[in-house]
């Protein structure tokens, strides 16, 4: 897949379509549209964790940019954004092409020009033992959508069980 992202490009995690959870450095995130669920590695979750922060937080703007990304993850993992570019560009591209998250018009919310400082990545994430960076995965399941997809209150058969379609 051929990125064509920029750096000021900015991102959201979709929230009208997915939800997730994040348990022990792995996160699972559920496209509530399709069913199809996905794992998150370390790496991943951490790049997912930044996204939702911006989106909670009332003094961040409620998406995050690609240099912004690369940048707290080199500054975690103790490693050149140049090292790390085409890895965290072809997650990005996985999670767009999952509609899991959605570029953000420049129109709408200004590109981050500044980097953040290393106060704002954990103060543990920045000392010399960083962890080992290694491509943010995702992984795909489809194996389950039928269940997920399954409307428990409304489609249930005469006995009162979920009907799957």
């Amino acid at each position: 897949m051929q990125s064509t992202q920029n750096h000021s490009q900015s991102y959201k995690i979709n929230s009208q379509r997915v939800v997730s959870e994040t348990i022990a450095n792995e996160t699972i995130v559920i496209n509530l549209e399709t069913g199809t669920y996905y794992s998150l590695n370390e790496s991943g979750s951490f790049i997912w964790g930044n996204m939702e922060e911006s989106k909670e937080s009332p003094t961040k703007e409620s998406s995050i940019n690609l240099g912004h990304i690369m940048h707290i993850c080199s500054l975690r993992y103790g490693v050149s954004e140049k090292e790390i570019e085409m890895a965290v560009r072809s997650f990005i591209d996985n999670l767009l092409a999952e509609k899991l998250i959605v570029p953000v018009d420049a129109e709408i919310v200004a590109p981050l020009d500044t980097k953040p400082s290393t106060q704002d990545v954990e103060v543990t994430q920045v000392s010399q033992n960083h962890p080992i960076f290694t491509p943010p995965t995702i992984e795909i399941y489809r194996d389950m959508q039928e269940m997920l997809l399954a409307d428990p209150i409304h489609d249930v058969d005469e006995t009162g069980w979920p009907k799957l379609k």
